[in-house]
């Protein structure tokens, strides 16, 4: 379904965006990323029904094949967990093979893990899993044995990678730390309650640098590059949120934010007032498209930019 947009798309690279397409996928489609290895043009989704934790639902990993527009579950073999409730994603290319890393929410949302996944074609074949014992929201990784984490404790969350077969704390008391990625040697993340995007210098396993404000966005989530600008999404009316997470029918605003980095400077590319989508928390630019994943309801948005 495409629609005209009513508003304007401040990129410096693009013009006026003139239309969007809703893409159905499964409920809740937190987080994506994006799969351009053997000749792939594809987005891998993170969904799983994030309203009501206690239902007995599970989650599935999606595909988008972003040249034909269709949708399927990607089947998992062996999988040893005991229930599956996809959270944070990152794909890694590591001497050929492609690795899915999944934030996994097991047992009614009460115990956490990292899955990690070999992805041959359209199958994710179950490879390991890393326990944590606390909350755990993303997930990016450097090696197939070496990932950061984010540790969303609302007030005295954790900056936290997994080296050497063990879990290191690199940083603590983060107000909700969120999303979390690297570029060249650098990790950045985003605290959702400060509203802040930071970065910090990679010195050695458990060890980094101490972290710089790169720039200050309210409701801060996810993190993806594109180019030499970072790209992550805002919740600016935390209140409008909480009532989004009741009720679907209470529209979240949500907004989309480029930061260069080497200037830091931010341009907002995306804002809605919760229509047509709301509370996006990814948001990833591959060919002139920005497609936005949301925390709840069941479809993304491709957006066409020119």
């Amino acid at each position: 379904m495409r629609n005209k947009l009513l508003f304007v798309l401040l990129l410096p690279f693009f013009s006026i965006s003139q239309s969007y397409e809703k893409i159905t996928v499964g409920a809740g489609p937190e987080d994506f990323v994006l799969d351009t290895f053997q000749g792939n043009e594809r987005l891998i989704i993170s969904c799983d029904e994030r309203r009501d934790k206690d239902s007995i639902v599970q989650g599935d990993i999606w595909t988008l094949d972003i040249k034909s527009k269709q949708t399927k579950v990607l089947p998992r073999i062996n999988d040893r967990t005991t229930s599956f409730n996809p959270h944070g994603v990152h794909l890694l290319n590591e001497n050929n093979a492609n690795y899915l890393f999944v934030v996994n929410h097991y047992d009614k949302y009460k115990k956490n893990e990292i899955i990690r996944y070999v992805l041959k074609g359209d199958t994710l074949y179950y490879d390991t899993s890393f326990k944590y014992s606390s909350k755990i929201n993303a997930v990016c990784a450097v090696s197939k044995n070496r990932f950061y984490i984010t540790n969303d404790k609302v007030l005295n969350g954790k900056l936290v990678e997994y080296a050497n077969a063990k879990f290191h704390t690199l940083a603590k008391g983060i107000h909700f730390p969120n999303g979390v990625n690297i570029k060249d040697d650098y990790l950045y993340y985003t605290t959702t309650l400060s509203g802040k995007v930071k970065k910090a210098k990679i010195i050695g396993v458990g060890k980094i640098e101490k972290s710089q404000k790169i720039a200050k966005i309210k409701g801060a989530d996810n993190i993806r590059f594109y180019k030499n600008d970072l790209i992550t999404t805002s919740h600016p009316k935390f209140r409008k949120f909480l009532k989004h997470l009741k009720n679907k029918d209470n529209p979240s605003p949500c907004d989309v934010y480029s930061i260069d980095l080497n200037t830091f400077n931010k341009k907002k590319l995306y804002s809605s007032s919760g229509v047509p989508i709301s509370a996006v928390s990814t948001a990833i630019l591959y060919n002139k498209q920005l497609y936005l994943a949301q925390v709840f309801e069941p479809f993304i948005l491709a957006v066409d930019l020119e």
